[in-house]
């Protein structure tokens, strides 16, 4: 927070898509407006993880409050899955590359990779199946407190 330099990150809409996005590094607040956060009494649930999208370590920044659900919203649509159809994050995320001081844009390459790595998963209402993109991680270390049953 100390250097407030201007970043380039991949955004993943839930359910829809990838955008690269500018924000001022270590803002915390920029992170949580881009994802959604909504917490009345603090900033947001506010979390990073370090997960491997192809051969590269992103930092993916996540609202933690976002849970399954059995209603398809923006706080239930699960966002990244690992190569086993686990379900990890749910909502919007935010990629961005982690050095030793603090984080950096991603490249082009970064940005390919990532979108190389959009997969899709069916889900299912009340009169119909569809499908929707979700990342893909080959991380095979994940928290497991992240996972949920969908």
């Amino acid at each position: 927070m100390e250097n407030n330099e201007k970043i380039k990150v991949a955004l993943f809409y839930a359910g829809s898509h990838l955008e690269e996005k500018t924000v001022e590094a270590e803002s915390e607040e920029d992170y949580s407006s881009l994802i959604g956060c909504k917490n009345e009494y603090s900033l947001c649930s506010l979390k990073y993880q370090s997960l491997k999208i192809g051969s590269k370590t992103y930092a993916i920044f996540y609202d933690r409050e976002k849970t399954s659900s059995s209603w398809y919203g923006a706080d239930c649509i699960p966002s990244v899955t690992n190569d086993n159809f686990g379900y990890i994050l749910y909502g919007n995320v935010v990629i961005s590359n982690k050095g030793k001081n603090g984080f950096s844009s991603l490249t082009k390459a970064d940005f390919e990779n990532i979108q190389n790595h959009i997969g899709y998963l069916i889900g299912w209402n009340l009169s119909k199946a569809f499908l929707f993109p979700a990342l893909r991680t080959n991380d095979e270390t994940i928290d497991k407190t992240l996972m949920r049953d969908f």
